[in-house]
């Protein structure tokens, strides 16, 4: 019995600064697996890109992450420099994507949360400029 209990703890405690499931769409590991593509080539650890500005498996960049750690109220209980885990990288995607994107995050309009990961919540202002990014990322979804 203390095994199984000791079990249940660890599971709550690892899904403790996950977005609520309800909120995502089904597919959303297959999206994220081609957003990784993209960003990193599947790379993990301590990438950095966009001139030492962006880290990790998904090129995050620190505001970024202060927006999404914000939008999870302190379930998101890391430094910045934990974004290079690619588990608590996802974690931030998802927080990111949970905060300006939340329709799409549920329906798996992925189009749209490629375009707001590349570009930043004001994305539709400058679509054009994703039209690249979006082909690359649809390209590993098929």
């Amino acid at each position: 019995m203390i095994k199984i209990f000791t079990l249940f703890l660890v599971c709550v405690a690892t899904q403790a600064n996950a977005v609520n499931p309800d909120n995502t769409h089904k597919d959303v590991d297959s999206f994220l697996r081609a957003l990784h593509m993209v960003e990193t080539g599947g790379r993990l650890g301590p990438v950095t890109g966009d001139r030492g500005n962006a880290l990790g498996p998904f090129q995050i960049w620190k505001p970024y992450y202060l927006d999404a750690a914000q939008k999870s109220k302190g379930k998101l209980n890391k430094t910045y420099k934990h974004v290079t885990d690619y588990k608590y990288a996802k974690q931030v995607v998802l927080w990111y994507f949970y905060r300006y994107e939340p329709k799409a995050l549920k329906s798996g309009n992925w189009e749209t949360l490629a375009r707001l990961h590349n570009a930043g919540p004001a994305w539709r202002k400058k679509k054009k400029l994703t039209d690249k990014y979006w082909a690359k990322v649809n390209k590993h979804l098929k």
